[in-house]
C-alpha cells in the first residue's frame, strides 16, 4: 500500500513539472504574428508591443490590449521591456508592463524629447538636459547652442553625444562615464555622430564619414569612408550605408567584410544579434553572405530584439 502511495505520489509530481514546464513555454514563446493596428512608431520587446497613432499610445501584451492612453503624436516615447517612459509637459511618466504608473520625475520646464539606450535617458528641456538613470537625475548640463542627440548604455558605462553649430561650422562632443564619473570629453569638428553602441566593452562611434573604436578613453581603431547614410551596429558587425549608395560590413576589428551596392531608398535596422535592409516594399537579409530579397506590400518598418518581425498597418510579423 505503501508502495502505491509512493508511486502516486512521483505520478502527480511529475504532472505537476509537466504543466510547469509548459506554462513557462507559454508565457516566454514568441509568437509570429500579432493581430492589431500600428502607427509609425511601433517597439516590440519581450512579447509586449508598443505603438503610437492617432494621438494615442497603446500597450499590447501578446494580441491583448494592457494600456491606451492620450498622448501626442508629436512626443517620443521609450520602451525597455520592464518600463514605458512617457512626457508630460515637465514631468518623466514612467509605466509598468500592466499599464499602471510606476513613478514619476519632474523637470524645470517642459520636456522637449527624450533620447534613451537602455537604462540611460537623456531628457532635454528649453535650457539644459538631463541624463536620467532608474528615474534619478545623475546629472544635469546648460547648453548654449547644442543640442543632444545619442546615449549608448553598457551597465555603469554610459556615453552620449551633442551636436551644435558655432561660426558656421558643426561640432559634436562626446562624454563618457563610467562608476567614478566622468573620465571623457572630446569635440570633434564637422562630423556629426550618427550611432554610438558598446559591444564587449568596447565603444563603436560611427560618425559622418568614419568609425572610430574607443577602450576606455584611448581610441584603438578607426575606418574613414566616403559618407554616412545610415548606420547599423549589431554585437558581431558594423553595417554603413555610405552616400554613394554601398553598403558596407565591417568586423569589430573593423575589418571589410562586404561591399555590396544597394537601392538608395533602403533603411538600415539592427538589433545586437544582426541586420536588416527595408524599404516599403520588402526587405533584403543576408543568407551565405549573399544579399537576398524578399518582397512585403506596404512595409512601414521594422522591430524586434532578437527577432526581426515586420510592420504593417494591421498586424506585426516575425520573419521566420
Amino acid at each position: 500500500m505503501n508502495k502505491i502511495k509512493e508511486n502516486l505520489n512521483y505520478i502527480l509530481l511529475a504532472i505537476v513539472a509537466l504543466l510547469v514546464c509548459i506554462l513557462i513555454v507559454m508565457m516566454f514563446s514568441k509568437k509570429n504574428v500579432y493581430n492589431i493596428n500600428t502607427g509609425n512608431t511601433t517597439v516590440l520587446k519581450k512579447n509586449y508591443v508598443i505603438t503610437h497613432y492617432d494621438n494615442k499610445i497603446f500597450m499590447y501584451k501578446n494580441d491583448n490590449l494592457r494600456m491606451k492612453k492620450d498622448y501626442d503624436d508629436k512626443n517620443p516615447f521609450y520602451f525597455d521591456g520592464k518600463f514605458l517612459y512617457l512626457i508630460d509637459k515637465k514631468d518623466l511618466l514612467q509605466y509598468n508592463t500592466k499599464g499602471k504608473m510606476n513613478s514619476k520625475l519632474s523637470f524645470k520646464s517642459n520636456i522637449d524629447y527624450i533620447y534613451a539606450n537602455k537604462d540611460h535617458i537623456i531628457v532635454d528641456t528649453a535650457n539644459e538636459f538631463s541624463i536620467v538613470n532608474n528615474m534619478k537625475i545623475l546629472e544635469s548640463f546648460n547648453i548654449k547652442d547644442e543640442v543632444s542627440s545619442l546615449i549608448a548604455s553598457n551597465g555603469s558605462n554610459y556615453s552620449f553625444n551633442t551636436i551644435g553649430k558655432r561660426d558656421g561650422r558643426i561640432f559634436s562632443k562626446i562624454y563618457m562615464y563610467d562608476d567614478k564619473g566622468l573620465f571623457y570629453k572630446n569635440i570633434f569638428i564637422d562630423k556629426p555622430v550618427f550611432r554610438m553602441k558598446y559591444v564587449e566593452d568596447k565603444l563603436i562611434v560611427v560618425f559622418d564619414g568614419y568609425i572610430k573604436v574607443f577602450d576606455k578613453a584611448k581610441i584603438i581603431n578607426s575606418k574613414s569612408f566616403d559618407g554616412t547614410k545610415d548606420v547599423g551596429i549589431s554585437d558581431k558587425n558594423i553595417y554603413v550605408m555610405t552616400k554613394t549608395g554601398e553598403l558596407l560590413i565591417y568586423d569589430n576589428d573593423l575589418n571589410l567584410v562586404s561591399k555590396t551596392k544597394v537601392d538608395d531608398s533602403l533603411k538600415i535596422y539592427s538589433n545586437d544579434k544582426n541586420c536588416i535592409l527595408y524599404n516599403q516594399n520588402g526587405y533584403f537579409m543576408f543568407e551565405d553572405s549573399k544579399l537576398v530579397e524578399y518582397k512585403a506590400s506596404d512595409l512601414k518598418s521594422i522591430t524586434g530584439e532578437d527577432d526581426f518581425y515586420l510592420v504593417f498597418n494591421n498586424r506585426i510579423e516575425r520573419i521566420r
